[in-house]
């Protein structure tokens, strides 16, 4: 049926022609009939998308891959054609969850005003961004309260007697830290500039680990005499280092793991130890008064295969036996961060990763040690959208460019950083067709490209864009360059109250009515270098 309809579409859709009103779109096996009233591809009601979501899965489904994707053009309003407004996708079976009734296919619109392409939370989150700060100066970016909490106890729930220790480095935002610590998570610090704002923020030295491999000297000594007592290494050099400022503190190994080339942004190059040095450089570190504790790996940033954890803890395993045989008995294993967050492109859902991760330790570890985690972009980069307006228009070279007020300088560097495999997922309200543009930063940098080859609504100065999933690396990258100021940064907890209500224990009830309850005392919103302020 399918077929017949694509083929009938593909006859009477052509380029210039006046577009004819679409047929009804059926699919037997998952009983979907949906009709525009208007006669042409329209943004379905909530009511409808709500409606659908429920009949094929049963439930409101994560992000999944994708396996197969049909897609044919479909005329705009004014007879030109635009590409893939429809598609079909089917997600596998391995990363879709319970289905009712085994049906996993779905028609729908692609583009920005897809309800089933945004995804409903996050169709919701904009809703209530747009509600609460109409009148805020963009670009600023909004982090959901509840989002992050969500995530945090994602991560407890699934690997069990797991610690997180959040590495600062991914966004070290003040109110963030302070949720975090309020939650009870340790934290991973890069510098001492890191772990002095931690200390100022009431966290307490047992809670920090210093995890780059690599410190100045001066930095060591500022972090032990804090009362900071755990230590990366991956070097001789290191060692000699830790020794000399900070004798009999506890270290732990940072081993090279096997790369797959599944990680958009690699880190297997710069730092790590092979697994031919690392039991040499524990007994050197035993012989220098240092207290060997545990390992470490990192599988690179936005990690796209879970098989790479399946490797890393294998190496891992390997090392710790090997040591646990000459009498060195290590405490923790440190599975450092890398589970993804969908962007542009959809990824596997955050638990697939943590039951691969879940399998390898109870595979490879006679028994599984303590083990400590490190989520940075999984726990705040869905949690964040950033918000900006459009300053101007352009045609160039037959691409349509629209250009922001936020860009690379502005909190989304990472959009120059891996331009084929990364792109932020980037969201406009309008009517009329679709068009393809680039979305360019405001500064004269050629390279400040936020996305290319999007599709977005007829869009004029002054209109808003967002940008999702925007929370990781973002703020705490952005600069004044050029004279465009950071964005400022916002809270709010926008359900709070309905998480309360779905049997969280009490603890963490205490905890969300605690964040609730901040904010509305100080309004939860902070601007760079202005400390609290108002909405």
């Amino acid at each position: 049926m399918l077929s017949q309809v694509l083929t009938e579409k593909r006859r009477l859709t052509t380029v210039g022609a006046t577009p004819a009103p679409p047929r009804v779109a059926e699919i037997r096996e998952v009983g979907l009939r949906y009709r525009p009233e208007s006669g042409y591809p329209s943004r379905p009601s909530l009511r409808e998308m709500a409606q659908l979501i429920f009949r094929i899965y049963g439930r409101f489904p994560g992000s999944a891959g994708h396996t197969r994707r049909e897609s044919f053009p479909t005329a705009g309003y004014d007879g030109s054609s635009y590409p893939q407004i429809l598609t079909l996708e089917r997600a596998p079976d391995a990363l879709s969850g319970t289905c009712c009734g085994g049906n996993r296919g779905v028609l729908h619109y692609r583009g920005h005003d897809s309800f089933l392409a945004l995804g409903l939370a996050d169709h919701l989150f904009i809703e209530q961004v747009k509600w609460r700060y109409a009148r805020a100066r963009t670009p600023f970016l909004v982090f959901d309260i509840s989002r992050l909490m969500d995530n945090y106890l994602h991560f407890q729930r699934v690997l069990r007697g797991a610690e997180v220790f959040y590495p600062v480095k991914c966004n070290d935002h003040p109110f963030l830290l302070g949720l975090l610590r309020d939650w009870g998570s340790g934290f991973e610090a890069a510098s001492w500039a890191e772990i002095e704002g931690l200390l100022k923020a009431g966290v307490e030295p047992k809670r920090i680990i210093f995890g780059a491999p690599i410190k100045a000297e001066e930095h060591i000594g500022k972090a032990w005499r804090a009362g900071v007592e755990v230590y990366a290494f991956d070097s001789r050099e290191e060692i000699d280092k830790l020794a000399r400022w900070a004798p009999g503190c506890r270290v732990y190994l940072r081993l090279s793991v096997p790369d797959i080339g599944a990680s958009v942004f690699p880190l297997s190059g710069k730092f790590g130890a092979s697994l031919y040095d690392a039991h040499r450089l524990i007994w050197a570190a035993r012989e220098n008064g240092l207290r060997p504790a545990g390992l470490s790996f990192h599988v690179g940033s936005q990690c796209l295969d879970p098989h790479a954890w399946w490797l890393a803890v294998a190496a891992a395993a390997r090392v710790w036996e090997r040591a646990a045989r000459e009498g060195i008995e290590l405490e923790f294993l440190n599975l450092g961060g890398g589970i993804p967050v969908s962007y542009r492109r959809p990824v596997p859902e955050k638990g697939l990763f943590l039951s691969h991760i879940n399998l390898a330790l109870k595979g490879h570890f006679w028994r599984v040690p303590r083990i400590l985690v490190e989520p940075g972009r999984a726990l705040v980069g869905d949690a964040a959208v950033m918000v900006a307006t459009v300053i101007g228009r352009a045609r160039r070279k037959g691409m349509d460019w629209v250009y922001i007020d936020a860009g690379a300088y502005q909190g989304l560097i990472e959009a120059v950083q891996e331009k084929e495999r990364f792109s932020y997922q980037v969201y406009a309200e309008g009517g009329g067709p679709l068009r393809l543009y680039n979305v360019g930063g405001p500064t004269c940098d050629s390279e400040d490209v936020v996305a290319r080859e999007v599709l977005l609504p007829e869009l004029r100065c002054g209109d808003r864009l967002y940008i999702l999933n925007a929370g990781a690396y973002s703020n705490v990258c952005a600069t004044d360059f050029n004279g465009f100021a950071p964005p400022d940064v916002h809270f709010m907890c926008g359900d709070a109250e309905a998480h309360v209500e779905h049997g969280m224990g009490r603890g963490h009830r205490q905890k969300r009515h605690a964040a609730a309850e901040g904010l509305k005392e100080g309004s939860g919103t902070w601007t760079p270098g202005r400390g609290k302020a108002g909405e």
